[in-house]
């Protein structure tokens, strides 16, 4: 990602967010009701975003999304996806999720799905997204054609 061109919104809570594009991230996201420091960044156009937020419990926000825990060749490719120039601290744990893009499902193999990512360290958690990034997806979903 090359830092222009997204767009950068911060709250203290939940109730807070008024934005209708964050409001929809908190609902895809299914944040949970006790998130505070609330940060998102995205990009309309390619449709990648990053959302970051503390809570008391954010092993149980991985748990309920489905994701897995990275194997160690892979954390290091899963922390440089995370874009909009933004590092991710040295000691978080990852995670991940393979999704469909609908429009690419019908026959597609590599590199045509969604990837839902997780970063956890301490009460914070970071999720975000990569699309049609090959690399990623051939070392985490190996997707087989049917």
């Amino acid at each position: 990602m090359s830092g222009c061109g997204y767009e950068e919104s911060s709250y203290e809570s939940l109730s807070d967010v008024h934005d209708e594009g964050d409001l929809s991230m908190v609902s895809a996201l299914s944040m949970p009701k006790d998130a505070v420091s609330i940060a998102f960044i995205s990009d309309v156009e390619s449709g990648l975003y990053l959302a970051s937020y503390e809570t008391r419990s954010p092993i149980s926000q991985i748990k309920k999304a489905g994701m897995s825990a990275s194997a160690a060749p892979q954390i290091g490719l899963i922390r440089d996806s995370v874009g909009f120039g933004v590092d991710l601290p040295s000691d978080v744990e990852v995670f991940y999720k393979c999704l469909d893009i609908p429009e690419y499902q019908a026959g597609a193999t590599e590199g045509r799905g969604e990837i839902a990512l997780a970063g956890i360290t301490n009460k914070r958690i970071y999720q975000w997204n990569q699309r049609h990034n090959d690399r990623l997806d051939e070392r985490l979903c190996r997707r087989i054609e049917k």
